[in-house]
């Protein structure tokens, strides 16, 4: 029997040491595996911080971009407006300038035939004058004239009083 208790004693002995290996293997064994899953989990934050950073980050240039293209939007509406009412201010500015030039033109016609007629007119004044001192130099002729035919009708009466002898 003692044969049979040391057999089991050494067989309880080599099972425990068996167990103590098999626990000491599995607790290696998942330490490691622990480990390996910690610094995997370890890793997989750092990552996932990496990506909520860069996330964060576009997430501000997204809303600056947004704002940047809000403040566009509203500066391009603007100038659409100033545009449309600069366009509208050319072409009523475009409308009045035709009408000027139209006055213009019409009132350089005017001005032109206002000039022929103030050169006819000038023309007409000019003859008239020939015409007045020619009849002026025709008057003083005939004054002349009438002097001289009065001197000899004063000279002939005489001779007739003389001759009648009423003088």
């Amino acid at each position: 029997m003692s044969y049979i208790k040391r057999n089991v004693n050494f067989g309880l002995l080599i099972l425990i040491v068996a167990i103590l290996i098999a626990f000491v293997g599995f607790t290696t064994f998942y330490y490691n595996t622990f480990v390996d899953m910690t610094s995997n989990y370890k890793t997989k934050i750092k990552k996932i911080d990496e990506l909520v950073d860069t996330l964060s980050t576009n997430k501000e240039e997204l809303n600056k971009t947004s704002s940047q293209l809000d403040i566009k939007a509203k500066r391009e509406e603007e100038l659409s407006e100033q545009y449309n009412d600069l366009r509208n201010i050319k072409e009523q500015l475009d409308v009045d300038k035709a009408a000027l030039e139209t006055e213009l033109f019409n009132t350089k016609s005017e001005l032109e035939q206002k000039k022929a007629e103030l050169e006819v007119k000038i023309e007409r004044v000019a003859t008239l004058e020939n015409t007045i001192a020619q009849r002026e130099r025709t008057i003083t002729g005939l004054k002349s004239d009438i002097s001289t035919l009065n001197s000899e009708i004063s000279s002939l009466n005489n001779q007739i009083c003389v001759l009648q002898g009423t003088c």
